[in-house]
């Protein structure tokens, strides 16, 4: 991991347009990406302290992203406070097991015995004013856990040891050439580290027994394979080798492959039969058939730990437009609240000491922030963002409509604008959701969710929760291949309700989204002409054209389709929004990463290229040096300002 530490000046431009005309209460694209955002928050073995990690920019506009860790008295009144041994670029912090040592990441300046800019494991007390470095990976550690005893940690790292090479000195890319990555253990103490697996497969995921004589790991044969090669096993500590493989049928996520207190049972996410969709399953750790955890709840688990009560475990849950906390008993998938969570997006976050449990929640009118839960009664324990109460902020509600040709029920988010009169029609933003996460009535303000930005600017704001989505169980999610097809119906059914209940104004209708949410927009101007402006970012235009890329984009597509494009390319070619650019006539703005891994910006490239073929109006804008997820505070607040420029130049007119 490399940590930018400061960018370039912003254009005097984009410095104005955090500040003109605007009062001090205004949601504006600069204020929106200075907001502090809270992560990972982790909790201790007694439940006396949690530690997170708080991401905030440098300065100002002009800077960098920042990392540091907080620590907070969990039952007393005392106010959170970095970390005593804190450094920029810290993050991912787990509590020892038996202690309150904190172990995190962090590519500090290392003073010797590891690479300057990797990143390393380092420990430190609470209090204590200095960490120490426990790894000296060559090429970092990606990920790592606690032994139960407290005395070894177990990290991911890739292989060091480059492939023999005909070119030794060559600097180019060979296609299909990786680096495998392995599994070590270090001492805590000495730093002394073993390495357990020898490029035999890719490891990515672990977790140690509870008597750390073995780890159970979720391996692949390549970083290049696609997830339905991946399986469970466990390994032996002393070995490295595999004991015994548990399932082959594995969900590619993270958060929940944890081993039970009592060393009898494993968690993680297993594909569903069909392998559309995915739940939580417990597999007996001495090997057996894996049981499914609530398998026909109607809505996703997100996040997993153990209760110290055998058989029990702690989930978060979303279900439809809510998200909670209960206590499960896996034998009965009976379960029991515990907390109320609510959460927009990706911004969740949960730890638990099989009693306690730490979790992140927020409003529609302030950000996440850490709540405590124990003995039946959540406290709020942070006030991350005490300056959004003083903005001028939408009306958040949530809403409900039919399928009008399968009558399947739908909900989603509706945003009313600043000072909305009943009985008005305003002009209304259709925001397609990001990935395969639904929309849920929390805070909805960042650089890709720009729903209270567009509220301040007197627009309904509509995010639907089309099918596809997590929150509605795995059958739900598995209609994920049809997004190209009965989600727009889903999605502008729900228009239609807004329409007949005078809230949007049909003339005036402007849709747009990231990632999955730009497809969805692509793919909507390519089968009605009903909207007046769009804006698609980082957006998938071509399957065909995504299978080849570089990075393995194509594993997921693979999945969804059936058969590589090369056996049966007409899959792909029908649900491509690229094959439908010729239907397009609405005004359309693209912005993408010049360096975007996920979805390469020659997707946007081939969308902008056919829309001016067509003579549809349309501009392209790429961010130098960007990914997926514009990591730059400059690059994130021009987002919001062009794509509020380009509804207002077309809806407004």
């Amino acid at each position: 991991m490399t940590r930018m530490r400061r960018t370039a000046i912003a254009p005097l431009w984009l410095a104005a347009s955090m500040t003109a005309a605007a009062s001090a209460q205004d949601v504006t694209p600069g204020r929106l990406v200075m907001l502090r955002q809270m992560s990972d928050p982790q909790l201790s073995r007694d439940g006396s302290l949690a530690v997170y990690t708080v991401y905030s920019m440098a300065d100002s506009i002009s800077g960098g992203e920042e990392s540091h860790l907080w620590i907070k008295a969990t039952r007393t009144a005392e106010p959170p406070k970095l970390l005593a041994a804190a450094s920029e670029g810290d993050e991912r912090a787990r509590f020892s097991p038996v202690s309150n040592d904190i172990a995190f990441l962090s590519d500090r300046p290392h003073g010797g015995g590891a690479p300057e800019g990797s990143t390393q494991v380092y420990v430190a007390s609470p209090e204590a004013g200095d960490a120490r470095r426990v790894t000296a990976a060559p090429k970092g550690v990606q990920r790592f856990v606690w032994s139960p005893d407290g005395r070894s940690i177990a990290y991911v790292t890739a292989d060091s040891v480059p492939a023999p090479s005909r070119y030794p000195h060559s600097d180019a890319m060979v296609a299909g050439r990786y680096t495998q990555n392995e599994l070590w253990v270090a001492d805590v103490a000495t730093g002394s580290a073993t390495r357990l697996t020898d490029r035999q497969f890719d490891v990515r995921e672990i977790a140690f027994s509870p008597d750390a004589s073995e780890l159970a790991a979720i391996i692949a044969p390549t970083p290049l394979s696609p997830d339905r090669e991946m399986r469970l096993v466990v390994l032996t500590r002393s070995t490295g080798r595999i004991a015994r493989t548990l399932d082959d049928h594995i969900r590619g996520v993270t958060r929940v492959l944890k081993w039970s207190p009592d060393g009898k049972w494993i968690t993680y996410f297993q594909d569903t039969p069909d392998r559309r969709g995915f739940w939580l399953a417990a597999a007996p750790a001495a090997g057996g058939a894996p049981v499914p955890v609530l398998r026909d709840f109607p809505g996703t688990v997100m996040q997993a730990d153990w209760s110290r009560e055998p058989n029990h475990l702690k989930l978060v849950l979303l279900e439809g437009l809510k998200s909670h906390i209960a206590d499960v008993d896996i034998r009965t998938s009976r379960f029991t609240d515990i907390a109320d969570v609510n959460t927009s997006q990706s911004s969740w976050g949960f730890s638990s000491n099989g009693s306690a449990v730490l979790y992140m929640s927020e409003t529609p009118a302030s950000t996440a922030d850490l709540w405590f839960a124990e003995g039946g009664r959540g406290a709020r324990l942070t006030k991350l963002n005490p300056e959004v109460g003083t903005w001028r902020l939408g009306t958040v509600t949530t809403v409900r409509w039919r399928n009008h040709r399968d009558g399947r029920e739908l909900d989603g988010v509706l945003i009313l604008p600043v000072g909305y009169l009943p009985g008005r029609r305003y002009p209304a933003i259709v925001h397609m959701h990001p990935g395969d996460l639904p929309w849920w009535p929390g805070w909805i303000g960042s650089w890709y969710a720009w729903g209270q930005l567009l509220a301040t600017h007197g627009y309904v704001v509509f995010l639907p929760n089309y099918r596809g989505v997590n929150g509605y169980g795995w059958q739900g999610r598995a209609t994920l291949d049809d997004w190209g097809g009965a989600a727009m119906d889903d999605m502008l059914d729900g228009v239609d309700m807004l329409v007949a209940k005078g809230i949007a104004d049909p003339d005036r209708l402007g849709i747009g989204g990231w990632s999955n949410g730009g497809f969805m927009t692509e793919w909507t101007i390519g089968h009605t002409t009903r909207f007046r402006a769009a804006v698609a970012e980082a957006a998938h235009a071509d399957w065909f054209a995504m299978y080849s890329a570089p990075g393995g984009a194509w594993t997921d597509i693979k999945a969804l389709y059936g058969a590589d494009p090369f056996t049966d390319r007409a899959p792909y070619d029908a649900h491509s929004p690229i094959m439908f650019v010729r239907n397009v006539t609405t005004p359309t703005l693209l912005l993408h990463g010049q360096n975007d891994g996920a979805v390469p910006v020659t997707q946007s490239w081939e969308y902008y290229q056919g829309l001016r073929s067509r003579g549809v109006e349309t501009e392209l804008v790429v961010f130098p040096n960007a990914g997926h997820g514009l990591s730059r505070p400059a690059h994130r607040t021009e987002v919001q300002a062009r794509m509020l420029e380009w509804f207002d130049a077309h809806l407004k007119k």
